[in-house]
């Protein structure tokens, strides 16, 4: 199983970052707009709000089987995948 995290990395989080790399890569995202999981370039789940404007237990997300989609917002991700600092160099001046 190959597992890529891109989240926003602070000093807040920093332990869990490097924590979770143990078993999964973690990159650096400075900003992120969206928050969504892609499985096997087949299944896409998708959060509808954004976490800032909503309470964690009103949250909605949306889980759907379209490998066409999923398919195309992997390679999305691929692509800004590979401008993302892994957590070692995102961390430096932390």
């Amino acid at each position: 199983v190959k597992i890529r995290i891109a989240a926003p990395i602070t000093k807040r989080n920093i332990k869990i970052a490097r924590d979770i790399g143990k078993i999964a890569e973690v990159r650096h995202l400075e900003n992120p707009k969206a928050r969504f999981c892609i499985v096997d370039d087949n299944e896409l789940i998708f959060m509808v709000m954004d976490d800032k404007d909503v309470h964690p237990t009103y949250d909605v997300g949306i889980w759907i089987n379209t490998p066409y989609f999923a398919s195309a917002m992997g390679n999305l991700f691929n692509i800004a995948w590979k401008n993302m600092k892994d957590v070692n160099a995102a961390t430096k001046g932390l």
